[in-house]
């Protein structure tokens, strides 16, 4: 069997949906969908098409209180009939050459059974937190002051991008800012429906509800209220637990953290590790 390398194709619609085919088939996802991203592939190529790949997503994060540049590996994964061929360790040489000449900084999240395999390419792992919950203790309003927003239409999804690209960070301990590209993407293919503005607070919420209980996934606007702010305009009324995906230290709230069961944290030693470690969920690679 002879394997070609190939990279940065994103823009190429032919071997892009041969990325796709390959996600598809092993996760059900597209993960080039037409959109602009800093989302660079790196592939091995049989005359069948796509059969292994790594991307690397260029963000800038801040952690720690620092802002600053960095990239995350995504996308890693294998056709069945191609693995244990090595095809994954081959293209991590070109891809670690790439964030050397870009950020010099990595930080991804993999499974637990990972860590040796990533442990050979110099990558050190942590606990990472999944999401952090707490009681709403509050008396506040008990129906939503939230307007729904509709992604399909074409004013207010752009009103929503314009907001997106000039948030702060949800967190001082790990966030995001400026590239808002993979919020965008899960917000097309997957948050379309769970996006609301706040028009007291000037900023907008992506939410999930579940009996009895708010889902924070993430918090956009030019600054996070307090957690006792924010509360007068959900419908807390019922609601016994509320999580963050995200570390809330904006919120000002006394919440727990629970870890992650599957996967672990994964950086390199250029990387300065979060004082807390959970990836907003809109950003979770």
């Amino acid at each position: 069997m002879t394997y070609q390398r190939i990279r940065d194709y994103q823009d190429d619609p032919e071997l892009a949906g041969q990325l796709n085919q390959l996600t598809e088939t092993i996760w059900g996802i597209t993960v080039l969908d037409g959109h602009p991203s800093d989302y660079v592939p790196f592939s091995m190529q049989t005359l069948d098409g796509i059969v292994a790949n790594v991307c690397v997503g260029c963000f800038d994060v801040v952690v720690n209180g620092t802002e600053f540049p960095a990239n995350m590996i995504q996308t890693v994964l294998t056709q069945e009939n191609h693995r244990r061929k090595g095809l994954i360790r081959q293209l991590f040489t070109p891809v670690q050459q790439y964030i050397a000449e870009t950020t010099g900084r990595t930080f991804f999240t993999a499974n637990k059974d990972k860590e040796q395999f990533y442990a050979q390419f110099g990558y050190q792992c942590t606990s990472l937190t999944d999401y952090f919950h707490w009681s709403p203790k509050v008396t506040g309003a008990s129906e939503s002051r939230l307007q729904k927003v509709d992604y399909r239409d074409s004013e207010q999804r752009a009103n929503f991008e314009k907001a997106v690209a000039q948030r702060t960070a949800v967190s001082n301990v790990f966030g995001f800012v400026h590239k808002p590209w993979l919020l965008l993407w899960f917000c097309r293919h997957f948050l379309a429906d769970n996006i609301y503005y706040s028009p007291e607070l000037k900023l907008y919420l992506i939410l999930r509800f579940e009996a009895g209980r708010i889902d924070l996934l993430d918090i956009i606007g030019s600054s996070i209220p307090a957690w006792e702010q924010l509360a007068t305009v959900l419908p807390v009324s019922g609601v016994s637990e509320v999580r963050s995906y995200f570390v809330p230290d904006k919120l000002d709230v006394e919440a727990e953290p629970v870890l992650a069961e599957e996967d672990l944290f994964f950086f390199d030693a250029a990387f300065p590790v979060p004082a807390q470690i959970c990836l907003p969920e809109t950003q979770r690679g």
